[in-house]
């Protein structure tokens, strides 16, 4: 009896030890998931060249001080869950905007003209030349540019009367 009890014990502390472990490696895997871009606030934007969906050439040049570079997937749940946030943003805020969508069918993205009503829309492949030129390696990332260089990360809150 007092071995299988014994036996019982070790067995529970192996398997706690293996519970601590994949806690731990779900957790690595976690924190290198939310960095959203390999750059960094004050980091310049490599150069890139892009057409938009309204034949509009975009370079890491032609984008305005307080740019709003959003990257988005049509497939991404997250991206579906903030995006009434960043059309409220986008349609309120003084400052332009760039979507890039990452899928390589345009016909895939659900409501492009409504994205198109609230600024510049770019449709690319993942590791396209817009994302890669920001390092973005995951979605959806929203990023500020000021003087070609990255200014922030995230999209503001939408408050009433913040933006106008």
């Amino acid at each position: 009896m007092t071995v299988a009890i014994g036996l019982l014990s070790a067995l529970c502390l192996f398997n706690l030890l293996l519970v601590f472990g994949v806690i731990r490696r779900l957790r690595q895997l976690s924190e290198s998931a939310q960095q959203p871009a390999r750059l960094a606030v004050g980091d310049t934007i490599d150069d890139f060249s892009a057409v938009t969906t309204r034949n509009k050439v975009v370079t890491a040049g032609s984008l305005q001080d307080g740019t709003m570079v959003a990257f988005m997937s049509p497939t991404c749940e997250p991206c579906k869950e903030i995006l009434p946030a960043y059309m409220e943003f986008a349609s309120s805020a003084a400052t332009p905007t760039l979507t890039v969508m990452l899928t390589t069918d345009a016909g895939a993205v659900e409501n492009l003209g409504r994205f198109e009503s609230v600024g510049d829309v770019a449709v690319e492949p993942v590791q396209g030349a817009i994302s890669t030129a920001f390092g973005v390696t995951s979605t959806p990332t929203f990023i500020t540019v000021v003087k070609g260089k990255i200014a922030d990360f995230g999209l503001p809150q939408v408050a009433e009367g913040a933006l106008g």
